[in-house]
């Protein structure tokens, strides 16, 4: 079994999704030299009714240049399996946001653990997901 992860200063997903939106001027511009011009948190990817479990991307970046980027975040405790599960995660939020006519131009994945299992992921299939870490005092894009 996969031995728990502590986390890079983030207590709960909910905290780290928090910190990337109040911080979003810094990493947005460092990570895809992109400006904000508006943040969907928690946003329904799709409009027909899917039961109570409607797939809900983390967050969504526009961008002033009229980008439009999907994010998954994970703040995860058992990196492995969070993390290869979130790599699938983005696609089929991919194939949703397209079928609904609002395509994304980026996906991303980012962590507050350095677990390299999604690069080799998406670097061995050639997957159109960009991978980043951020922590309270560091951030990167992992390659």
């Amino acid at each position: 079994m996969e031995k728990k992860k502590k986390h890079a200063g983030f207590k709960t997903e909910k905290e780290f999704v928090e910190y990337l939106c109040l911080n979003s001027d810094k990493w947005v511009k460092d990570f895809f030299n992109e400006e904000v011009d508006k943040i969907l948190i928690n946003h329904c990817l799709y409009f027909r009714k899917f039961g109570p479990n409607k797939p809900r991307i983390d967050l969504i970046i526009k961008t002033k240049s009229g980008k439009t980027i999907g994010i998954e975040c994970k703040n995860p405790t058992f990196s492995f399996h969070e993390t290869s599960r979130a790599i699938s995660q983005l696609l089929a939020y991919g194939i949703l946001a397209e079928e609904a006519g609002n395509p994304f131009d980026i996906l991303a994945l980012i962590t507050s653990d350095k677990h390299d299992i999604g690069w080799k992921i998406v670097k061995k299939y050639n997957l159109p997901i960009r991978l980043f870490y951020i922590s309270k005092s560091v951030h990167g894009e992992m390659k």
